[in-house]
């Protein structure tokens, strides 16, 4: 509910709960459902969405399937073409034609069409009559299927539809209206022809967007340019205001450089907000910022910049994505489980990829190496002081019958000091994440940063607990 608001988020919950009801009423138990909530998240993203709400301050853009059961006042179904909507499907998507389509009998609508019987007179031609019938039947049906999803899509509007079908597309060839389309155009016709918005006719010519390409000149338009050098000429070749310069300047001058100079102040004055506010949902990173830097982070969320990706991120990425992966395959290490050298150089650069077996090599040579862990890559959102932290803890490691430890691996440099501390809050989110998660008591989790490249462990001492995150939080003033 922090993350999608009120009303989203309490649709969501409904949903969840259905899906448990639901679960429930077919026999399932509490340790079945969770384990069918952990394999629909790893192999399915996770359950389908809740049903689609209006918002009459959004244009909402969603499949006919997912409009189901909602009412806008106006709607538009564009690609009313032939075999675009109603679709016709691939030819061959039955079960006698596709091994990966199921057999008529075991679906729900086994009574809506007869199914293909093989002849008893056994000549071939009987056989292929029977099989052209079937296929018959099959498009019929298909096509009933397709006008019941038109009749979905269009009573989902109060009063106004808006339907459209274009000649062309992308390609060379015209493309004819479908039969919905036509019934559209009679209704409109009939009933209300000044409702017609266009009704072009196909000449036989070719797709105008293929004749004639589109151009437009880069970076601006002519016009626009010299606008815009005329301005940077007149800045370039301004003076500088000075008490002489207004002394001699006329009044019309003086009353412009007195609106100038009052804007000048204006923007000075409100240009520097007092405030920022937190958003409302936070990485674990941002929150070593707002230790480390509140005013870096302040500036950045009054006016975010793109980042670039460098070199080492990269490589660390590419080495989180192995260790999953090497965790998840359950096999021996073997020279393999770093891939072909063909398959790295399409990958990466040779560079990165001998960096990135370096640091392969390391990791399997640590005490980690041959330890197994229980979680690894788990995702976690906690809510701290009304702001929803997002992240993923690297690896967590049972030590004891109750105790465990949440590790996160390090590719770069060991840090020491102050930046030591400031890093630690990331193990401390960690481990209070973790503790939360799983219903731990937090005294019973330890956390340590693994730096690969020196082999070193590091268990920064007095890890800051929930308490203090939420000083954190509350205390620092972002201007």
């Amino acid at each position: 509910m922090v993350r999608d608001g009120w009303q989203s988020g309490r649709r969501h919950i409904d949903a969840f709960i259905d899906e448990a009801a639901s679960f429930q009423r077919n026999g399932g138990t509490l340790s079945s459902f969770l384990r069918w909530l952990e394999i629909a998240e790893a192999q399915e993203s996770g359950l389908k969405p809740s049903t689609v709400t209006v918002n009459n301050d959004a244009i909402q853009i969603l499949t006919i399937h997912t409009s189901k059961g909602a009412e806008w006042d106006a709607i538009a179904i564009p690609g009313l073409n032939e075999t675009n909507f109603p679709n016709s499907g691939k030819s061959g998507d039955s079960w006698i034609k596709s091994s990966g389509s199921l057999h008529l009998e075991l679906r729900k609508d086994t009574l809506d069409i007869e199914d293909f019987t093989l002849p008893s007179t056994g000549k071939n031609s009987d056989a292929n009559k029977a099989l052209e019938a079937f296929n018959d039947r099959w498009k019929a049906k298909k096509r009933e299927e397709e006008l019941r999803l038109a009749y979905v899509a269009f009573t989902r509007a109060k009063s106004h539809v808006f339907g459209t079908s274009a000649i062309f597309g992308d390609g060379k060839e015209s493309k004819n209206p479908s039969e919905l389309f036509v019934w559209i155009r009679e209704f409109v016709l009939a009933r209300n022809p000044e409702r017609l918005l266009s009704d072009a006719e196909h000449d036989g010519s070719e797709n105008p967007n293929q004749v004639t390409k589109k151009t437009a000149v880069w970076p601006l338009l002519p016009k626009r340019q010299e606008s815009i050098m005329n301005s940077a000429k007149l800045v370039a070749e301004s003076q500088e205001v000075s008490y002489e310069n207004i002394l001699a300047a006329s009044e019309e001058d003086k009353a412009l450089l007195r609106d100038a100079a009052a804007l000048i102040e204006e923007r000075r004055r409100y240009s520097a907000v007092t405030e920022v506010f937190l958003p409302s949902r936070l990485s674990v990173s941002t929150l070593i910022r707002l230790k480390s830097d509140p005013q870096e982070l302040a500036l950045n969320i009054r006016r975010p910049m793109p980042a670039h990706t460098a070199r080492v991120a990269r490589l660390g990425t590419e080495f989180h994505t192995w260790i999953e992966r090497h965790f998840e395959s359950s096999v021996l290490f073997d020279d393999g489980i770093f891939g072909s050298e063909e398959e790295n150089e399409r990958e990466m650069a040779v560079t990165e990829s001998v960096a990135l077996k370096k640091l392969q090599e390391a990791w399997l040579a640590s005490e980690w190496g041959s330890r197994q862990p229980i979680s690894v890559e788990e995702g976690f959102e906690t809510v701290i002081e009304g702001i929803l932290f997002r992240g993923r803890i690297d690896a967590v490691y049972k030590v004891g019958e109750d105790t465990f430890e949440v590790v996160d691996w390090k590719t770069g440099k060991v840090k020491e000091g102050d930046d030591l501390t400031d890093a630690a809050i990331q193990l401390a989110m960690y481990r209070l994440a973790y503790s939360k998660l799983h219903n731990i008591p937090l005294e019973n989790i330890s956390a340590a940063f693994h730096y690969i490249p020196a082999n070193q462990t590091i268990r920064p001492a007095d890890i800051w607990d929930e308490a203090e995150i939420t000083r954190l939080i509350s205390s620092v003033e972002l201007s």
